[in-house]
């Protein structure tokens, strides 16, 4: 049976207890019925968005902007840095 990641991300989030976890994935898992099943399942998620998206991507950084006039800063936040040096 062939399948992609689109379809293998869904069956992999059922069989993990997920909950109170951070899911992360690139742009191909960047999709609403994978974002709904990790809320379902009482988790969050961090997902990759391409510059092709551009209506996104521009109301992301007009979202963005807003936020740095009203005060918000990315200071207001703990940051982790990891650096993965396997794919290039």
């Amino acid at each position: 049976m062939k399948t992609n990641e689109i379809t293998a991300i869904p069956e992999l989030l059922a069989m993990l207890d997920i909950e109170n976890s951070i899911i992360t994935l690139d742009a191909m898992g960047c999709q609403k019925e994978i974002a709904k099943l990790i809320v379902k399942q009482k988790a969050d998620y961090i997902l990759a968005l391409k510059g092709h998206h551009s209506g996104l991507q521009g109301e992301l950084e007009a979202w963005w902007h807003k936020c740095q006039r009203e005060g918000f800063t990315a200071d207001n936040f703990d940051e982790h840095t990891t650096i993965d040096s396997g794919h290039g």
